[in-house]
């Protein structure tokens, strides 16, 4: 008797389990993210019609194929394989010449950017190895190239890391770049890559980042030498990484500005980024951003217009599409 009993108890439990399961599996609102997310992966896949250099485009497409069919898919295992080809040749960076500041100094290809060490790549390489898929010594690599950054300033109200590797951009802060830096290295104790030895500079760099943080605005400056504020889709950067630091101070911050960014959403492929990045955190808006990038799928007219190189045909924008519905996918497939 007891023995039926605890096979009953057993059925009943795989019974529920099933059932839950094909819940999510058949959840309408949580499979049309995950068809879009599908659907933005071959339009990026499709408008890759040259070789890439910059390296964002691939890691980012590489994670979301990742979150819709695993890491170990063949597909996902190619994009990463052309993730590491592309850092293996050209670093973490554009791959080609640039003016960062528009100030007339140049830097080489080889530059290396810290928000694409810290976002692009060190966000997937994060994931990719909790998977058990990316090896150790990649992460190590980018720790390693982190750490080469210098400063952005001398200023004593924290430190800031510079823009790149670039002795051309030693030139003030910029924000959202810096507290990507103090996000990417908890992510990198919380794997147990390191212990406590970035703890310092944790913490320096959140010093400054409460200090920077304009009150009255709900922003902060895009970079110190100029009075423009952020823009919606690094300020969500910026809060996106705020949230998630274990300080209560950046966690009031970062929620303040995903509200300010909600209640104001500005109308462009940039903004909306952005505002893709901060759904799991306030998604009240969430049907009508579905509605927007199924429509510039679709090519049809919406409220939100191209600027510069964000438009729905680039593959670096696609992918970063991909990527932040793929994780809201994600993150509803979850609840």
């Amino acid at each position: 008797m007891k023995k039926n009993i605890k096979i009953s108890i057993f059925l009943l439990t795989v019974l529920l389990i099933n059932c839950k399961n094909e819940k999510v599996n058949t959840d309408p609102n949580v499979e049309k993210w995950k068809n879009l997310s599908i659907n933005l992966i071959e339009a990026t896949i499709k408008n890759d019609t040259v070789p890439e250099t910059i390296v964002n485009t691939y890691s980012s497409l590489t994670h979301a194929i990742a979150i819709i069919k695993g890491w170990d898919n063949n597909e996902s295992k190619k994009y990463l394989n052309k993730t590491y080809d592309i850092i293996d040749s050209l670093g973490y960076g554009l791959g080609y010449e640039w003016d960062a500041f528009q100030d007339g100094t140049v830097n080489s290809k080889y530059t290396n950017y810290t928000v694409t060490m810290a976002d692009h790549v060190g966000f997937t390489f994060v994931a990719g190895y909790k998977a058990g898929i990316i090896p150790r010594r990649r992460l190590t690599h980018l720790l390693e190239s982190i750490n080469k950054i210098p400063y952005a300033d001398n200023l004593i109200n924290g430190k800031c890391l510079a823009y790149s590797d670039s002795k051309n951009d030693i030139i003030g802060c910029v924000h959202n770049v810096n507290i990507g830096v103090a996000y990417i290295f908890q992510e990198m104790k919380n794997i147990g890559l390191v212990s406590n030895e970035l703890d310092g500079k944790i913490k320096d760099i959140i010093d400054r980042e409460i200090d920077s943080y304009l009150i009255d605005k709900n922003s902060y400056l895009y970079w110190d030498k100029s009075p423009n504020l952020s823009d919606q889709n690094h300020l969500a950067y910026q809060a996106w990484c705020l949230i998630q630091l274990p300080n209560s101070r950046t966690k009031q911050i970062g929620i303040s500005l995903i509200n300010g960014i909600s209640a104001d959403k500005k109308k462009d492929i940039s903004s909306l980024v952005g505002q893709l990045r901060i759904l799991p955190y306030e998604d009240s808006d969430a049907e009508y951003l579905y509605s927007i990038v199924k429509k510039l799928l679709e090519n049809q007219k919406t409220e939100y217009s191209p600027i510069g190189v964000y438009n729905i045909n680039n593959p670096r924008i696609l992918a970063q599409l991909s990527l932040w519905v793929a994780k809201y996918y994600e993150y509803l497939k979850n609840k």
